[in-house]
């Protein structure tokens, strides 16, 4: 939160020049997020870049710099106040996953438990 305050308190376009930006390696060249480090991002200095979107989390709880990150991935420290979001930088909408099952009772109990699961974490439509 101490980044995203400081940063509040920045005009955007210095605000580069406060902090850097962690990033996933694939959010380099994937065609939703590329604009973003080449838009509204380019001016950061790229502090990490991590194959692993778990460690840019972890890089940005740790004060290391900012990220774009999944909102369902930082729900939890967006929640708690750990992690602020940022005004005025562009928001991706997220993927949509579809989940489907057999009808009747799966082969396992385990195979039942994580479909209920991940039912949980989405949103059914």
């Amino acid at each position: 939160a101490g980044t995203a305050q400081k940063l509040g308190r920045i005009p955007q376009a210095q605000q580069h020049l406060h902090a850097d930006v962690v990033c996933l390696e694939e959010s380099l060249t994937a065609e939703d997020t590329a604009p973003l480090f080449l838009g509204p991002l380019a001016a950061f200095r790229k502090r990490a870049i991590y194959d692993d979107v778990r460690l840019v989390l972890d890089a940005v709880l740790a004060a290391q710099g900012i990220a774009c990150l999944p909102s369902l991935l930082v729900e939890g420290s967006v929640a708690s106040g750990q992690l602020q979001v940022l005004p005025g930088y562009p928001r991706l909408p997220g993927s949509t996953w579809w989940l489907s099952g057999v009808s009747g009772p799966a082969r396992s109990d385990m195979v039942s438990q994580v479909f209920q699961w991940l039912g949980a974490q989405g949103t059914p439509r």
